[in-house]
């Protein structure tokens, strides 16, 4: 009975649901301004919602398509895409947000997210690169990824206080924390420990 309950989703209200409707078709579309825009919005919506809503948000979501259209705009030519492409993704596949999100992570999969994702985390723009950090929430065991995030996390976490809050706040996976150097773990540990 509580397995049932705990995989119970509520539907969306209409209006919520209507409104949902219309940004998912936006960044399917293939007007630029209303991708970008509609990604905005989405990515504040998702932010704003807690709880049994963030669930059924982000039920909504993947029943209508949004993983696989956010994903391709990951490749679009306008870097600004890219930003709220991965914080949209970031926070769907938080266990934080929504507490089905390995349901988003099982679709991320699916549609090869993570060789998309993975690029970013080489990328000069901090917030880009944070923001595909975040997504690492739905990385499954990859040796590439991992050795590409712990190469990016190791120097980050030695040279940039952000990286040591945002590995900690994003969620990073303790997998790929465990294999950085000493000396960067051992920031990791100094920033665990100041939090507490």
């Amino acid at each position: 009975l509580a397995t049932a309950q705990m995989s119970y989703i509520p539907a969306l209200p209409a209006e919520v649901a209507d409104s949902v409707d219309v940004l998912i078709s936006a960044i399917s579309s293939s007007d630029e301004q209303a991708q970008l825009d509609a990604l905005g919005h989405l990515a504040s919506l998702i932010d704003e919602t807690e709880g049994a809503l963030a669930s059924a948000l982000g039920e909504h979501l993947r029943e209508g398509g949004a993983v696989r259209h956010v994903l391709r705009l990951l490749e679009h030519r306008n870097q600004n895409m890219h930003q709220l492409a991965l914080l949209v993704l970031g926070n769907l596949s938080s266990d934080a947000v929504d507490e089905h999100s390995w349901k988003t992570k099982s679709l991320v999969k699916r549609y090869n997210g993570f060789d998309r994702v993975l690029p970013y985390i080489w990328h000069s723009d901090e917030t880009a690169l944070l923001y595909a950090l975040g997504c690492l929430n739905a990385a499954p065991p990859q040796p590439r990824l991992q050795e590409g995030a712990c190469a990016v996390l190791a120097a980050g976490l030695q040279n940039n206080p952000k990286f040591q809050e945002a590995a900690l706040a994003l969620g990073v996976p303790a997998a790929l924390l465990a294999p950085l150097r000493p000396d960067a773990a051992a920031g990791v540990d100094a920033a665990v420990r100041q939090k507490a």
